[in-house]
């Protein structure tokens, strides 16, 4: 059947694979952070606009239609 030893070892396997993955996710966010912000150091102009239309999308989005 299934042993109590398997179950664990099986269980700790899990628990590593499952922290590497959290690690591999954490340092790429990081790494894509740490890019979009040089992108919006470099291009400033471009940033407030993409943020501007972010900003009206989203607002349009959450108002939405009411009534009809």
């Amino acid at each position: 059947m299934f042993s109590s030893k398997k179950a664990r070892d099986r269980a700790e396997d899990v628990q590593e694979t499952v922290q590497q993955l959290g690690e591999d996710m954490y340092s790429g966010v990081r790494q894509a952070a740490g890019q979009s912000c040089t992108w919006a150091k470099n291009n400033p102009w471009v940033a407030i606009g993409v943020g501007s239309l972010v900003g009206l999308l989203a607002g349009i989005y959450l108002t939405g239609k009411k009534g009809d």
